[in-house]
């Protein structure tokens, strides 16, 4: 029938199975679109407790509350003492690079006043 085509494609009448709203189609996208971030949420969670970015205490507190630049900060302070894969910490391969000196690390771990989340 005539109202069944939709579309024409390499000349054959291309017709639709079965008709779904935009709203119920919006829906799956986003369901399946939020199971998809929560499952990276927790693998990303997991590799940083396993590589030593984060403590569990931290894993922990930080899942129970919104994400804050402060915590971006706090994190990406703790990550330079990380090792890296060629066993150098992330913080003298910074130095390495020129990104900044061991003057400065030393400056700013000097800063630091509270113990880490355990």
């Amino acid at each position: 029938r005539g109202e069944d085509v939709v579309g024409i494609e390499h000349e054959v009448a291309v017709k639709a199975r079965r008709v779904v709203r935009a709203d119920v189609l919006e829906q799956e996208v986003q369901s399946v679109a939020l199971a998809y971030v929560q499952m990276v949420e927790a693998l990303v969670y997991h590799r940083a407790v396993t590589a030593g970015v984060l403590t569990a205490g931290e894993r922990t507190a930080l899942r129970s509350s919104d994400f804050l630049r402060a915590d971006v900060a706090y994190l990406s302070y703790y990550a330079l003492s990380v090792r890296t894969s060629g066993g150098a910490a992330l913080s003298q391969k910074l130095i390495d690079a020129g990104v900044f000196t061991a003057a400065d690390y030393r400056a700013a771990q000097a800063l630091i006043k509270t113990a880490r989340i355990a």
